[in-house]
């Protein structure tokens, strides 16, 4: 009896497939789906190729140690044994205090030092207004130039002022995935507008001194070209991590050179040394703040190296460099617009020389 439910129990095994062979094909045709097709998705995704896509966030002060693999955020640790040294960061991990602003006083003394001025330079344009109604340089005080020139330079310390607000206020900015590093874009706006201005500026004094009306119309069209895209391939370079932002930093320094060799070129004084009084002036006024102009824009590229390039300025540090180039820029170019420029200017005539 028991022989012949074996056998049977041999002939049905045999016609439904779980015999030997069935059992050594069955787990292949299982495993081929689940190993062959779902290991090529798990393997690159390990703790290198991970770090890429961690969005790190600014570390709070109480744990400023930065984990670049996970992304997040611990204590620092008394050193075992030592009394007198500082707190360390736990291995694997880094000091991220310098990649974020914590204090934000130079945003607030920039906001201060650019919008005082500009609230002075439209107040005495609106005075100059109401002498006679209109802006258009028919009152005895003041020619039309004065006024426009004045105009202009409230409205970019009032740009730049906005900025500082934004920024002070904890506004205006992101933080770069690739480093968790501060990265004000507020800055990038406002130089964005204020630049070209300030270099429509330049040209028209340059013209007054030159005493022709649109002599440099189309070197201003040139210079705020490439001021334009000296700016943009500079924000291009701040918003990249990797070894990529060179190339556009490099970018930005090119199309930034001309600029400075184009306003050296408009001062008069190296071209003619016999000048009338009143164009004399206007010249040496011009030549003041080219000077300035080309010192200051000068070092705005090498904050932005040891800043946002190589990181060795702080956030912190970086903030007040740039307060203090923007506060010269803007504020004292203004300021030296408005008390050296006199209330005749020699009204440039049309044509060129």
């Amino acid at each position: 009896m028991k022989l012949s439910l074996a056998l049977l129990a041999l002939v049905a095994a045999a016609d439904t497939g779980y015999g030997d062979d069935a059992v050594q094909q069955a787990p292949e045709a299982q495993y081929e789906p689940e190993e062959v097709v779902g290991e090529p998705q798990y393997e690159p995704m390990g703790v290198a190729s991970n770090e890429a896509f961690i969005c790190r966030q600014p570390c709070p002060a109480h744990s400023p140690c930065l984990d670049k693999v996970t992304g997040t955020c611990a204590t620092k640790i008394e050193a075992y044994g030592a009394t007198n040294e500082k707190p360390m960061c736990p291995e694997g991990t880094k000091d991220a205090e310098h990649l974020f602003v914590r204090k934000t006083w130079p945003f607030w003394v920039g906001f201060g030092l650019l919008f005082a001025p500009a609230l002075w330079f439209l107040c005495i344009t609106i005075g100059d207004v109401l002498d006679n109604g209109v802006l258009d340089g028919s009152n005895q005080e003041h020619s039309k130039a004065d006024q426009l020139h004045k105009l202009v330079a409230g409205f970019i310390l009032l740009v730049a002022s906005l900025a500082y607000f934004a920024m002070a206020t904890r506004n205006g900015f992101i933080v770069r995935c690739g480093d968790g590093r501060s990265f004000y874009y507020a800055r990038y706006i406002d130089w964005l507008i204020t630049t070209p201005l300030i270099l429509w500026e330049l040209t028209h004094i340059a013209e007054h001194a030159h005493g022709v009306k649109d002599l440099f119309s189309l070197e201003l069209y040139y210079l705020i070209f490439l001021d334009i895209l000296m700016i943009v391939s500079g924000l291009i370079a701040s918003l990249i991590t990797s070894n990529l932002k060179w190339v556009f930093f490099a970018f930005s320094v090119l199309t930034f050179i001309p600029i400075l060799k184009q306003i050296c070129e408009f001062d008069l004084l190296k071209l003619k040394k016999d000048l009338t009084d009143s164009v004399a002036h206007t010249a040496g006024l011009y030549k003041r703040l080219m000077e300035l102009t080309v010192v200051a824009w000068f070092i705005y590229p090498i904050v932005w190296i040891l800043a946002e390039g190589t990181g060795t300025l702080s956030a912190y540090g970086e903030s007040i460099f740039y307060m203090v180039l923007d506060v010269i820029a803007k504020s004292v170019f203004g300021v030296i617009v408005l008390n050296q420029m006199r209330p005749h200017l020699p009204l440039p005539h049309h044509g060129k020389k």
